[in-house]
């Protein structure tokens, strides 16, 4: 008979008692720990699956329904490091009228913020949407996808570039001030390299223990002043490559509706 493991216990992020879980069938753990980040991370890149399957209808102060595309762009650099990440929004009027002739109209810049300040008001006073909207948004939903696509596509483009020219940027910012803290520690190593006189370490009242340090320290300036003029011919453009964008990735994430009250 194969040996019984140890039962499953419950895990917790937060003591049920202040200062100590009292709990023996609980354990603690933080958020930062190895297995909670494991977790975390697999229920992150689940919610993020590229198939559309997120859908909610709300309803909303406003007296036109109208809909918005959720689309996440992540952007990364060498070695998967995510560089930028932002969730952007596409919204139209929504209509069930020729929709077999006629697709969505992406709203301008007004309209849309019109539809994002409804949606944030519906959000803080939620309210069952009827039964009846939801099967009305439900024959659509998948045609308002595609519809608002493109226009989601082309304005992470937009962004891409936007935040590939600010990326750039910083990581220029960074590789000088980089450089430039180098060169100012070069020069002061120099200095006092410069100034070292082997001679001082016989004079009086200098112990064994003073002088072999100083020793140390002028051997140290000189490994030292070989090693920075290394970094600063390869750090500085390391710190910009770091900067560059190597991949990126547009997910729809979900459709939301927002339902006038009246309708």
């Amino acid at each position: 008979m194969a040996a019984r493991g140890p039962d499953p216990r419950g895990v917790v992020r937060a003591a049920r008692v202040s200062g100590r879980n009292r709990c023996p069938d609980v354990v603690q753990v933080h958020l930062e720990h190895r297995v909670v980040r494991r977790l975390l991370s697999r229920f992150l890149s689940q919610g993020f699956q590229a198939d559309l399957g997120r859908v909610c209808v709300v309803v909303g102060p406003g007296a036109q329904p109208r809909v918005i595309l959720l689309g996440r762009l992540a952007l990364y650099g060498g070695g998967a490091a995510r560089l930028h990440e932002e969730i952007i929004p596409v919204t139209a009027i929504w209509s069930e009228a020729d929709r077999d002739r006629r697709s969505l109209a992406p709203l301008g810049v007004r309209g849309e913020e019109t539809t994002i300040e409804q949606l944030e008001r519906a959000l803080r006073d939620t309210r069952r949407p009827p039964a009846t909207a939801i099967a009305r948004v439900r024959l659509l939903a998948r045609k308002d996808a595609e519809d608002l696509e493109p226009d989601l596509r082309r304005r992470a483009e937009e962004r891409r570039v936007e935040v590939a020219r600010d990326l750039t940027r910083r990581g220029e910012g960074e590789a000088r001030d980089l450089a430039r803290l180098l060169e100012a520690q070069r020069d002061r190593i120099a200095q006092a390299e410069k100034g070292f006189d082997p001679r001082q370490l016989a004079l009086p009242g200098i112990d064994n223990a003073e002088r072999r340090q100083r020793e140390r320290d002028h051997r140290h300036w000189r490994t030292r002043l070989a090693e920075i003029e290394r970094e600063i011919e390869e750090e500085p453009a390391r710190v910009r490559a770091s900067y560059e964008i190597r991949a990126s990735r547009l997910e729809p994430i979900g459709l939301v509706y927002l339902w006038p009250r009246t309708n």
